[in-house]
């Protein structure tokens, strides 16, 4: 379903497997984004590229392809047109920890209707592997700067191959 994906961690501010939300939008005229957050379950297939960082204890990776990347189905090497990033806002919604990814490899599998792949990542703090069947959100404006808190998922997350209905906190 657009707008749904899971994330493998070994970063230990975050479960080793969860639910996560995933969107692709235009951050500029020449880049997408594949955003991928903590955040599951939930109508709108957008959620990950709306909240940015105004979501409260969150974990967000973006997935930045250059204008030079088609996006087009294959399997990509960090730095072959591709960037990654990771974001942990805190409570408060502020940046708790972040970082540049060291290695990767970027696998779309297509792009009709949904952009699905998996993103291996490499960062100095761990390894996340984002698999995600990302909706297509086009230009997203910025959001409100208010920090929103969300409930945390029903136990037993990602056990479960169904997200919940509502959009909650798969990393409490």
């Amino acid at each position: 379903m657009p707008g749904t994906a899971t994330l493998d961690s070994t970063f230990t501010s975050m479960p080793a497997y969860s639910w996560a939300s995933a969107a692709v939008s235009q951050a500029a005229d020449n880049e997408l984004t594949i955003s991928v957050t903590t955040l599951a379950g939930g109508a709108d297939s957008c959620l990950a590229a709306r909240v940015s960082s105004t979501a409260a204890n969150t974990v967000r990776v973006l997935i930045s392809l250059s204008s030079n990347q088609m996006l087009a189905p294959g399997q990509y090497e960090l730095g072959n047109g591709w960037q990654a990033s990771y974001a942990r806002a805190d409570g408060a919604c502020t940046t708790a920890d972040q970082g540049v990814a060291v290695q990767g490899t970027l696998e779309i599998d297509s792009v009709g209707g949904a952009v699905r792949g998996v993103a291996d990542v490499t960062f100095p703090a761990g390894r996340i592997i984002a698999a995600f069947a990302a909706g297509s959100c086009g230009p997203v404006p910025g959001g409100a700067s208010a920090c929103t808190t969300f409930p945390v998922c029903p136990a037993g997350q990602g056990a479960d191959t169904t997200p919940p209905a509502d959009a909650c906190l798969a990393s409490p």
